[in-house]
């Protein structure tokens, strides 16, 4: 987390109960899985990298939602939108979240939208639109948005980016807002059909009630966890009818670690669904669990229908104290039995260069027993034996759920096929995961590679030299321009160590046209060492030229207004620009209306354009003019 948090705890939520009843959205983006449970990411013309999980880079150091171009190269114009899970607003809820974006940010096109219907782009209209004098700071900015106005229905509200300049908006911290959560029924538990819930997902019917601190739900272990303090806190189950069951039990999974001189009380109870009235205690837990546990406990016979309670309370006011609930079942007689055991996972080795890789695995342990050993066996692919690689056993001990585990392997020999595989120990009995494959290059990826001096047409770079290299293969994308424009070889100096190069700007062509002054450039360089040695590509770099202050003050120069607009746009241009044409297009980008006699000379015009006839939702104009194209999104009512 990188904002300020007024409390820390063990592991991080994405739901949390609200003191006043329901369920509220809260997401950090810290768990693994991407996009969060709930969450959609819609992409328009194809777009395979929409919206990212990053730590780093444009959003500094922390994990946070990136909405932006493909990773490395922009190719095409896309819309892209990420979806919030549905959403019930109360009357006094705000949509409260961060946003911050790369240094490069200059457009206006970023909207936070909204639907009181389905996920379709159509159904979605602006609720506010974001401006490049929102972002004047380098760092995280927080946003409130009321929804209020929402209250009493289902919605979805979408971050939506219809840029194509290659810049990134980062998201961060969501949160605020009830989250939808749908009638729900009785649940029948009988001999043959007993209640059990693993907390996969967050169970649409648990109430998770609290105080200042609370329960929460963590999705990447996929439990209940109590995030400590001296405040009680309330987890209860939807109504059970147990009519049907001969001998009704309750069983769950619980931990309360032992940590500073206090481990947190847990107390269970039941109240009568019939008579809805006090809580009647079934057990209190004391004791420390460290480690999950099963405990299980008979529950009364003259009742047909009950809700049952978690109730934890720490008393003192320590937020690591924690309490973990997993697994409740509700049934007749000995229950069902749990793959309580560990497993590993064997991943795709990374960072694969001609000496070196990094060896990778998760693994899943649920309920944290101690592991004796973690590591790898690998083996050149021609080999029968497999050698045994260690890794520190006790940082797998804390817990959590799924652990990755990685080894740096090295003294590989080059454009060798290697065979690895992941293990660990546990209870004297060693587990394997699944074996993957992985080749050596025959050189190392370039490193060092950077943008020394940049003109109006030309660029300097230099990377790290290597005396094995005998040429060096350069590759070079324009931002606005789709596909590789060009890649060669370039010789180096062998006495020198670093490799200099001029690269020279170009025209291209891009759909008939053609554009000689890209605003952005991305390059990456790759090593070729002889006898087919070849290297993996380095880190791409994207470097701005001179024109980003050109093309700043170009779409500047351009004002659509009135926005939004029910029967006419009308767009002014100011300054020495020669408009040729303009032209009107959907989300989807067709063109549905063009205006060919908007061609000017003068210092300032204005054109208008009747949209009458146009369906509502968010449309974009492109000016064509002398210095380039200019695109303004508009939104019709």
């Amino acid at each position: 987390m990188k904002k300020i948090l007024f409390s820390i705890a063990l592991f991080a939520t994405v739901l949390v109960a609200s003191a006043q009843g329901g369920v509220y959205l809260n997401e950090g983006f810290e768990d693994s899985e991407f996009p969060p449970i709930g969450w959609t990411i819609l992409a328009l013309q194809g777009d395979q990298t929409p919206v990212l999980h990053e730590t780093g880079g444009a959003c500094g150091s922390s994990h946070s939602a990136v909405i932006r171009d493909n990773q490395y190269w922009y190719c095409g114009h896309s819309d892209r939108y990420f979806i919030s899970p549905r959403l019930s607003p109360a009357p006094g809820d705000s949509l409260i979240f961060w946003l911050r974006t790369s240094p490069d940010y200059y457009n206006n096109t970023f909207t936070l939208e909204v639907s009181t219907g389905g996920l379709a782009t159509w159904e979605f209209s602006v609720l506010r639109s974001f401006s490049v004098s929102d972002f004047q700071t380098s760092g995280w900015i927080r946003f409130a948005v009321w929804m209020g106005q929402f209250a009493g229905q289902n919605v979805y509200v979408a971050f939506h980016d219809a840029q194509d300049e290659g810049t990134a908006v980062c998201i961060d911290e969501v949160s605020g807002v009830r989250l939808y959560r749908p009638p729900c029924n009785i649940i029948a538990v009988t001999d043959n059909n007993f209640y059990s819930e693993d907390f996969s997902v967050l169970p649409e019917c648990w109430n998770l009630t609290s105080g200042t601190n609370h329960w929460g739900y963590n999705s990447t272990g996929g439990y209940l966890s109590h995030s400590g303090g001296i405040y009680s806190c309330d987890a209860i189950s939807p109504e059970l009818d147990i009519s049907g069951l001969t001998s009704p039990c309750l069983r769950f999974a619980q931990m309360r670690p032992y940590t500073y001189q206090q481990n947190a009380v847990l107390t269970v109870s039941y109240r009568n669904a019939d008579f809805p009235g006090g809580w009647f205690p079934l057990v209190t837990y004391y004791d420390e669990a460290n480690n999950w546990r099963f405990d299980s406990v008979a529950l009364p016979t003259d009742i047909a229908r009950l809700q049952l309670k978690f109730n934890v309370i720490s008393t003192t006011n320590n937020s690591y104290n924690n309490c973990y609930i997993d697994d409740v079942m509700v049934y007749s007689g000995e229950s069902p039995s749990y793959n309580m055991e560990p497993s590993v996972t064997t991943r795709a080795a990374s960072n694969v260069q001609s000496h070196t890789a990094t060896l990778k695995g998760k693994i899943d342990n649920p309920y944290y027993f101690p592991l004796e050993s973690v590591g790898f066996e690998w083996k050149e692919a021609s080999d029968s034996i497999f050698t045994q690689v260690l890794t520190d056993t006790s940082q797998y001990q804390m817990p959590s759920y799924t652990m990755p585990v990685s080894y740096v392997l090295t003294n590989l020999s080059e454009t060798t096929e290697y065979i690895y595989r992941a293990f660990i120990t546990y209870n004297d009995t060693t587990i394997y995961g699944s074996e993957v494959e992985f080749t050596t290059y025959g050189c190392d990826a370039p490193t060092g590679l950077y943008a020394v001096d940049v003109g109006l047409d030309y660029f300097i770079l230099e990377w790290d030299n290597d005396t094995n290299v005998e040429t060096w293969h350069l590759k070079y994308y324009g931002d606005e321009n789709c596909g590789l424009l060009d890649s060669g070889e370039l010789f180096t100096e062998t006495n020198s160590a670093t490799v200099h190069y001029e690269f020279i700007v170009i025209d291209v062509h891009h759909h008939g046209a053609v554009i000689s002054t890209p605003l952005y450039y991305h390059f990456a360089v790759q090593a070729y060492c002889g006898d087919s040695l070849w290297g993996a590509w380095s880190g791409a770099i994207t470097v701005a030229t001179p024109y980003v202050g050109i093309s700043e003050r170009l779409k500047n120069s351009v004002t659509v207004f009135p926005n939004p607009a029910t029967s006419y746009v009308d767009i002014r241009v100011d300054g020495e620009v020669i408009v040729m044409d303009m032209e009107v297009y959907d989300l989807y980008g067709k063109i549905v209306h063009t205006l060919s006699d908007a061609k000017n000379e003068s210092s300032q015009q204005t054109s208008r354009i009747d949209v009458s006839d146009l369906s509502a939702g968010m449309y974009f104009i492109r000016v064509n003019t002398d210095q380039g194209p200019v695109t303004k999104p508009f939104v019709k009512h």
